[in-house]
């Protein structure tokens, strides 16, 4: 009989033990969800707290505030865009050009020196040659 209550003492121990473990978990994990949702809403506040600030444009002498139009804000802000990346285009294609025409002038200056080359080397061949015929 004793042996019983042991076994059952055992048992419930067990089982309390079981029903701490399980208990601890279940709080952790509520701990951990409150943590996360707590997480969340710091990050949702952010979100509506800060507000994109957009800085007044100036173009062609006019001031564009976003507050006042952001749809004319946005069109002015696409036009100047547009305008300094047309610009850097146009440096490049300059900057490209002005290489080629480098590269054109190196190579028409050794094209003439690879001439006068040919034409002093063909002399001194023609002049080799009458001094091979009239040796023999």
């Amino acid at each position: 009989m004793q042996q019983e209550n042991d076994h059952s003492k055992t048992h419930s121990d067990y089982n309390n033990s079981q029903y701490k473990d399980f208990q601890s978990t279940e709080e952790e994990s509520g701990q951990q969800l409150n943590q996360d949702n707590c997480q969340n809403n710091k990050k949702l506040l952010k979100k509506t707290i800060y507000k994109k600030k957009y800085e007044n444009l100036i173009d062609n002498g006019q001031v564009y505030d976003y507050d006042k139009d952001p749809e004319e804000y946005k069109k002015a802000r696409k036009r100047i865009q547009n305008r300094l990346s047309a610009s850097r285009v146009r440096n490049r294609k300059k900057n490209h050009t002005e290489i080629l025409e480098e590269k054109v002038e190196f190579l028409q200056e050794q094209n003439n020196q690879l001439q006068l080359r040919n034409m002093k080397l063909q002399s001194e061949n023609d002049i080799l040659k009458n001094q091979v015929q009239i040796r023999l």
